[in-house]
């Protein structure tokens, strides 16, 4: 019998109401795998695909990562990019652990935590662990679940969807299920949730935004690689602002962005604005 750890996010954005079924067998050795999937159960069990991610075990903390060289294929499937963090009481990894986490953006992990104190049984189409003709027990899965929510995810989407009248400010998306609340500065605490360091953007646009492959300065020009603007009918700038101007984006916020996307990723020679 495979154990399983179920992590329902119960935050008010698109992954609202999904879970992610981790084999507990993942946390049993010390080390870095490089490529791991998982079953993620869409709200209400209206579907159920597979993510991939990579795994860091060390000491008491797991983290999974859905970034890095799994972020275009998990885009492409309309997943969240970011990273989960398991804090476990102690290096045995039992237990419940709190459940964090942190966009690619993001300089902390955070987030809030409560179990859900019963077994939760369910047959995912495939199992993740090799098949063991000697175990007798029922086939189905036990399962721990954990409900997570991204601390002040909730309250800062709200904002940016009054600031911007429910679009995304790049695409005009109206589409309220894909719109996400993306930072401009990472979230280091609650005082960097505020409107004028936020963009509120369609889910494809956000996680490019957040891994510097989509730029944008302080003139409020979209900087994007070559190809990129055609294929997802990105503008020159940004044509859907707050209707109020103390809600609009900060430009120096928006800067101090750019100069550090320039310092760690390609000079502006090598992409793409006019």
């Amino acid at each position: 019998m495979t154990d399983m750890l179920a992590i329902k996010w119960a935050d008010a954005d698109p992954a609202e109401g999904t879970t992610d079924l981790i084999p507990r067998y993942w946390f049993r050795h010390d080390g870095i795998s490089e490529f791991r999937q998982h079953i993620v159960i869409g709200k209400d069990s209206a579907w159920q695909a597979k993510v991939r991610c990579s795994i860091t075990v060390q000491g008491n903390i797991v983290d999974i990562d859905y970034a890095g060289d799994h972020a275009d294929s998990n885009i492409a499937h309309g997943f969240m990019v970011g990273c989960t963090r398991l804090r476990f009481a102690d290096e045995t990894r039992q237990g419940m652990p709190a459940v964090l986490w942190k966009y690619p953006d993001d300089v902390d992990f955070s987030g809030e935590w409560k179990y859900v104190p019963r077994d939760h049984r369910t047959s995912p189409a495939q199992d993740t662990e090799p098949f063991d003709p000697k175990d007798k027990t029922d086939a189905r899965k036990k399962i721990e679940r954990l409900v997570a929510v991204r601390q002040g995810q909730s309250r800062f989407r709200d904002d940016l969807l009054q600031a911007y009248g429910g679009r995304c400010a790049i695409t005009g998306c109206t589409i309220e299920e894909i719109l996400q609340a993306a930072h401009i500065m990472p979230a280091r605490d609650g005082q960097t949730n505020h409107v004028q360091n936020g963009l509120l953007l369609r889910a494809d646009i956000h996680t490019r935004f957040d891994l510097d492959i989509l730029r944008i300065d302080g003139d409020y020009r979209i900087w994007v690689p070559d190809g990129v603007r055609t294929n997802l009918g990105i503008p020159h700038e940004i044509t859907n602002h707050p209707k109020r101007e103390e809600d609009r984006p900060s430009r120096e916020a928006l800067n101090e962005r750019w100069a550090d996307a320039a310092a760690r990723c390609k000079s502006p020679e090598t992409i793409e604005s006019l």
